[in-house]
């Protein structure tokens, strides 16, 4: 009796566990959780991109191209991906969905040679790597990128700055593309989510640069779905009310008043603008067939304007001892040396700000210097600056080759982090204010069907003070040279156009997304150094550990058993 007791408690138990779990499932079927234990939380999704995962009405399909024979570095770069992706899957409720292809396995060459050429051409681009295999340098190709497909559209993915070269740490590149996975991939997904293409604007009519001199960059835009065109200020009304984001890209004419005022009340009203303003009139083709030029003022009449909202570009030239080099042929015309050119400053950040943390550095021509100036409610960012060695030379600049071979002395590049690139955020003021007549007033609002506005709402704009950072290049036989590509070092790669877009998804961001790029992973490398003097510890301890385990449980087990049938140890 009491034995058929005991089974009907312990049945009675198995039952109420057994209920309890079933209900305490059903109860969190629609309660979704995870926790990070990671110290610099790698795997924790942002609240911007959680909000676009659970937008999604729709499967967003990644087809990745990082796959096969993989250097270690690279195949931690592949564990990344697929652990971000899965965890997008989880909170988009399984929206998400990716694989890992490799071209390279494809039996005959020429489909090989086909696919890396549909590839390239969607816009993904192949990397070449170096590796040391018995001894010998070696030379691999990866593919760092992925094609991204949502409801019949895709776009290109690459997961590497393109810029990044050959002879870079591996290390380094990777845990750069490990902490700008997220913004990147929720990026993508965004883009193709966009009911409408953003709309960015280039204006004309002031001098601008020419269209085929900022062909790579509108190019770039266009492959990340954004709606490019232009605008004529001359010509136009106002700026149109759709319009995300103006670029004004090295004006070399004034503006004159009814153009600032478009532009201004663009501002007021929430537009976003890229100022890539020079503050001298400089450029080497003025050396062509001379050993100097006079640099000028250049009179923009955007001073004031600038001035209203929060910085002010100097009527200088900024020289670095931090720049490119300049060609130079010796006396004879037979020998090419190469010579630092000050006025090409090379420019980094001291910024932890999204739009420039791991950032290359940005290659210029011809740069001023910038001051900010106290305005209520608008807070200055500097984005980029000078090194640590270097001056400015006020108005008038006479720029002379012989600099080059002669250089300033060391004492004059004394000055350091001297702002070249500055982000404003906050309420701006109109320049306009009280000072346009009502029949201005009344065209504007009958044409726009906008009030005229003495102050923005919470905005943002970033100025540059050198228009030539967006600027393209030609070869000889007609061929774009990529922007921030060196025409005189043609292996050397600069950051210009990952900032350029940087500052575009920045100033139009809806979602918050640029704040994902602040992440930093962390990853502390073994020392390969003391590893080699105490590999033979760590293999005896590998050897010996688990046979000393073994024998202690064995002969605890023993003792156990022996205590229990016999009593005694």
């Amino acid at each position: 009796m009491e034995m058929n007791r005991q089974k009907k408690i312990a049945w009675t138990r198995l039952a109420l566990l057994t209920a309890a779990l079933i209900v305490v499932n059903v109860l969190i079927q629609g309660v979704y959780w995870r926790i990070d234990l990671t110290g610099d939380k790698r795997f924790t999704i942002s609240k911007p991109s959680k909000n676009i995962l659970k937008r999604l009405d729709d499967k967003v399909y990644f087809r990745i191209f990082l796959a096969g024979d993989l250097p270690a570095e690279y195949r931690r770069l592949k564990v990344a991906i697929s652990d971000m992706l899965d965890e997008y899957a989880a909170y988009s409720g399984h929206q998400v969905l990716y694989e890992f292809y490799n071209p390279f396995d494809l039996d005959d060459e020429k489909a090989v040679n086909a696919e890396l050429k549909s590839i390239t051409q969607s816009g993904v681009i192949p990397r070449p790597i170096a590796r040391t295999e018995m001894g010998e340098l070696t030379q691999k190709v990866i593919i760092p990128g992925a094609i991204v497909s949502y409801k019949g559209r895709e776009i290109p993915l690459n997961f590497l700055p393109p810029s990044k070269a050959l002879t870079e740490n591996d290390v380094e590149v990777v845990n750069a593309a490990i902490s700008t996975l997220e913004y990147k991939m929720s990026s993508a997904i965004a883009r193709l989510m966009a009911t409408r293409k953003k709309k960015v604007l280039f204006t004309e009519g002031h001098g601008e640069l020419p269209r085929a001199n900022i062909a790579d960059m509108g190019i770039t835009l266009q492959e990340a779905q954004y709606d490019v065109s232009f605008i004529d200020l001359r010509e136009a009304v106002g700026i149109p009310p759709l319009t995300d984001l103006i670029i004004i890209a090295k004006p070399t004419q004034p503006f004159p008043e009814k153009d600032k005022f478009k532009i201004d009340q663009y501002i007021m009203h929430g537009g976003k603008v890229l100022w890539l303003v020079d503050g001298m009139k400089a450029d080497l083709d003025s050396l062509a067939g001379k050993e100097e030029f006079l640099a000028m003022d250049l009179p923009l009449n955007l001073e004031d304007q600038l001035f209203e909202y929060g910085v002010r570009i100097n009527k200088d030239l900024l020289l670095d001892k931090r720049c490119n080099p300049l060609p130079l042929f010796s006396q004879n015309g037979k020998i090419k040396n190469y010579y630092p050119w000050y006025f090409f400053p090379i420019v980094f950040s001291n910024s932890r700000h999204p739009v420039v943390k791991h950032l290359d550095p940005v290659m210029m021509r011809f740069a001023s210097t910038m001051d900010t100036i106290e305005v209520p409610e608008v807070k200055k960012t500097v984005l980029l600056a000078s090194s640590n060695e270097s001056t400015a030379w006020k108005t008038p600049v006479l720029v002379r080759l012989a600099l080059a071979r002669t250089p300033p002395l060391d004492e004059q590049f004394r000055s350091r982090d001297l702002p070249v690139a500055v982000l404003l955020e906050g309420r701006f003021r109109s320049l306009y204010e009280n000072r346009i007549p009502e029949k201005t007033l009344r065209i504007y609002r009958d044409s726009l069907g906008l009030e005229f506005k003495s102050r923005s709402a919470d905005n943002k704009m970033i100025i540059v003070s050198d228009g030539d950072v967006i600027r393209n290049e030609y070869t000889r036989e007609g061929k774009i040279i990529p922007l921030g590509q060196y025409r005189f070092n043609p292996k050397a790669y600069f950051g210009n156009r990952d900032f350029l877009m940087n500052c575009v998804d920045y100033l139009t961001d809806e979602y918050g997304l640029i704040e994902t790029r602040s992440k930093d992973f962390k990853v502390h490398p073994l020392n390969t150094e003391v590893l080699r003097k105490s590999l033979w510890r760590w293999q005896l301890a590998v050897l010996a550990i688990p046979l000393i385990s073994l024998l202690i449980f064995a002969f605890v087990y023993t003792l156990m058993r022996k205590k229990k049938y016999t009593g005694s140890l």
